[in-house]
């Protein structure tokens, strides 16, 4: 590769999968936080900023800092979306059918959703003026309306959340939406923060084909890595309030030894070989 396009490929300006980071002089890792859709304020985004930021800098004990470089609320990208297939799906009454919620859901019956919404967010960001906070951030964190496959996952340089997160719209009351709290938001947030920094899932090992539940369940009770925030073991109900999940020390110890170094040469963008236990 000639050194300018070796350049281009580290800026999110350019891809939404940049394959390495740009050199720096300090372990600072630098974020945009967006809220995709309606359903977040300016005010929202600031909350689980500033929680995002102190939590993410105490886990990592301020051998790795986040700086966030902007933040924004953007509405959904404005084309024609077919909705009425939706409406078999959405059970309930009316009042659980409303555009905004069959919109939400338009995403997740979509081929390849994940992708579908990295491509469209990147698209939009430059399309409301973030082109230079994209040059210059090393990931973009996105509070999602529209819904997807679980609760969270990393895809380029982008890991999302939903928010709010839809549930069992297609039982017979129609299901739920649930507001997730900024703790929630936020512990999704480290989660796949740590994916985009290089990290697997921790205590993988416990979570293998054909593994029954009580073997997950002995197996997480063993696993040194089960409370890590990058651990499927976690018990998420746990995260309200002061209490939050971290990295423990072998996640710390890759992000110490490994994305550190990526950061402050200019590398590739790392990720972990063999998981955390």
């Amino acid at each position: 590769l000639s050194p300018a396009f070796a350049v281009a490929s580290c800026k999110m300006d350019g891809s939404a999968h940049p394959t390495c980071f740009q050199a720096r002089l300090t372990p600072v890792v630098k974020v945009v936080i967006v809220a995709y859709g309606a359903e977040m304020k300016t005010a929202d985004v600031l909350r689980v900023e500033n929680l995002f930021k102190e939590r993410f800098n105490l886990a990592t004990e301020g051998k790795l800092t986040v700086e966030i470089v902007d933040r924004a609320v953007v509405n959904l990208k404005d084309y024609p979306r077919d909705l009425s297939p939706l409406l078999a799906s959405i059970k309930g009454d009316d009042s659980r059918r409303t555009a905004e919620r069959l919109t939400r859901l338009w995403y997740y019956y979509q081929k390849s959703p994940e992708r579908l919404l990295v491509e469209e967010i990147h698209s939009e960001l430059k399309v409301v003026g973030m082109g230079a906070a994209l040059a210059e951030a090393d990931a973009v964190l996105v509070m999602s309306g529209p819904q997807f496959e679980g609760l969270g996952f990393a895809d380029g340089g982008y890991g999302l959340t939903e928010q709010p997160s839809e549930i069992a719209w297609a039982l017979s009351d129609g299901g739920t939406t649930v507001m997730n709290t900024d703790e929630k938001i936020v512990d999704e947030l480290l989660h796949e923060m740590g994916h985009l920094m290089g990290l697997d899932h921790a205590s993988k090992k416990c979570y293998s084909d054909g593994m029954s539940g009580m073997a997950t369940v002995a197996c997480c009770n063993a696993s040194p890595g089960s409370q890590d925030v990058m651990s499927y073991c976690r018990d998420r109900s746990r995260v309200r309030g002061p209490y939050y999940f971290r990295y423990t020390q072998c996640t710390k110890d890759y992000l110490n030894n490994t994305t550190v170094p990526a950061l402050l040469g200019g590398l590739a963008r790392p990720f972990q070989t063999k998981a955390c236990d």
